[in-house]
C-alpha cells in the first residue's frame, strides 16, 4: 500500500506542489515492475493532485537490502533498458518533476546508490551518487 504526503508552499505568490510516494520497492530486483508503478504513480499525482513534483524512496526502482548479485542485475537492466530516458517521456508526458533514486552501473562494475531529478519537461537536472552513509 502506498500513500502520498503533500506540501503547499507558498512562495512569493506561487504555490509548489510536492507528492512523496510513501512506501518501499517490494519487487526484489524487478525493475520493470517498479517502472510500471512510477509511471501510474506520476499518472495519478499529476492529473489527481496537479503535483508539481514526486519524489521515490532510495533504491526504489531495484529494492533495498538486496545482495549485490540482484543489485548488479537490476542496475544493467536499467542501464541496458534505458529506463531513466523511459522515465523522462513518463515526466514529459505527466508534465511532472521526478526524483528517481535506483542502483547506477558505472564502467560496467562500479555500482552506486543514485538519485536523478528529471524535470517535467523530461530533462535531467541532476544525478546524485550517495557517498557516505
Amino acid at each position: 500500500m502506498s500513500s502520498y504526503w503533500w506540501l503547499k508552499e507558498h512562495n512569493e505568490g506561487s504555490i509548489l506542489r510536492v507528492a512523496v510516494y510513501e512506501g518501499v520497492s517490494l519487487t526484489d530486483g524487478n525493475v520493470a515492475l517498479s517502472v510500471a508503478e512510477v509511471e501510474s504513480q506520476a499518472k495519478r499525482a499529476s492529473q489527481e493532485h496537479s503535483a508539481h513534483l514526486l519524489i521515490f524512496p532510495e533504491l526504489f526502482l531495484s529494492g533495498y537490502g538486496l545482495s549485490r548479485e540482484v543489485t548488479l542485475s537490476a542496475a544493467r537492466y536499467i542501464t541496458q533498458e534505458k529506463v531513466i530516458a523511459y522515465l523522462q517521456n513518463v515526466a514529459r508526458q505527466y508534465s511532472i518533476a521526478l526524483l528517481i533514486c535506483y542502483p547506477e552501473l558505472v564502467d560496467d562494475e562500479k555500482i552506486y546508490n543514485s538519485a536523478t531529478l528529471i524535470n517535467e519537461h523530461g530533462d535531467i537536472l541532476l544525478t546524485y551518487r550517495k557517498t557516505h552513509l
